[in-house]
């Protein structure tokens, strides 16, 4: 569906499972998450989630859009939410004012009783357009939120100059140690998933299906997008890590450690 006015912009709205055109944009612009793609969306189909497109261009060039994932709940009805949304290729207040306009009519025409927007970490320009249509600050957060922030333009020394003495002592320690680090294959997916539900029942959390995983590394694989990291200590995995790279942003999904074991300790 096309929509057009007399902005220099023409917006088009998609509910296509793949959209290799919107992927590409997306990593092409600083700052974007896989989050957004549609290879996400693909795996959030299976959850029952559905996705919507707002795509915008000047003259036939992507230069800004958001997805909305959607779904209707027992009571609630039909809610939404933006994951690290919405994506401007530059920094044009017009096009914000029109995108946050489009998403507004998107929401009233789907009639989502509740729609939760997390933009980008720069996306400033979207606040004030956001609140005027009516949108409040939440602390609830739908998508999945970083505990450690890393600009990887550092050197090695800089980034360890930034971190605590005592991990700055382990990181060296593990150096010198017994453990080994890989990449996985598909093959390792089951001890990813293993260890993870050790942590999950350490930290007394309920992590994803061995399905959602699997079906993660199915998607993303194919753009190879995702790796595995295992780490060994005379053979046996002892801690996993899942990571995504899109863009300019990599994005370390998930670890896990064993229960027990001398290397299990946090």
């Amino acid at each position: 569906m096309n929509s057009s006015d007399q902005s220099p912009y023409r917006f088009d709205i998609s509910s296509e499972p793949r959209d290799a055109e919107w992927d590409e944009f997306l990593e092409a612009t600083p700052d974007s998450n896989h989050l957004q793609s549609s290879l996400w969306s693909q795996l959030k189909f299976r959850g029952g989630w559905q996705a919507l497109r707002l795509i915008a261009r000047s003259d036939k060039t992507i230069v800004g859009g958001l997805q909305i994932l959607h779904r209707r709940l027992p009571i609630t009805g039909p809610v939404g939410y933006v994951p690290r949304g919405p994506v401007v290729a530059r920094n044009d207040a017009a096009l914000c004012k029109l995108m946050v306009e489009k998403l507004d009519s998107i929401a009233r025409t789907e009639r989502l009783t509740y729609l939760a927007i997390q933009p980008p970490r720069r996306s400033a320009q979207f606040v004030p357009e956001l609140l005027q249509r009516g949108f409040r600050p939440s602390p609830f957060s739908l998508a999945p939120t970083a505990t450690v922030l890393i600009e990887a333009n550092r050197t090695q020394t800089e980034m360890l100059a930034a971190m605590r003495k005592s991990r700055r002592r382990v990181i060296r320690k593990s150096a010198t140690g017994p453990i080994t680090v890989r990449t996985g294959t598909e093959r390792d997916l089951p001890a990813f998933n293993s260890l993870l539900a050790s942590t999950g029942r350490r930290h007394r959390f309920f992590p994803p299906s061995a399905d959602y995983f699997r079906t993660m590394w199915e998607l993303f694989s194919r753009s190879n997008d995702i790796v595995l990291f295992i780490a060994e200590c005379s053979g046996e995995p002892v801690a996993t890590e899942l990571d995504i790279a899109f863009g300019d942003t990599l994005v370390a999904y998930s670890s896990g450690r064993p229960l027990t074991g001398p290397e299990s300790k946090d």
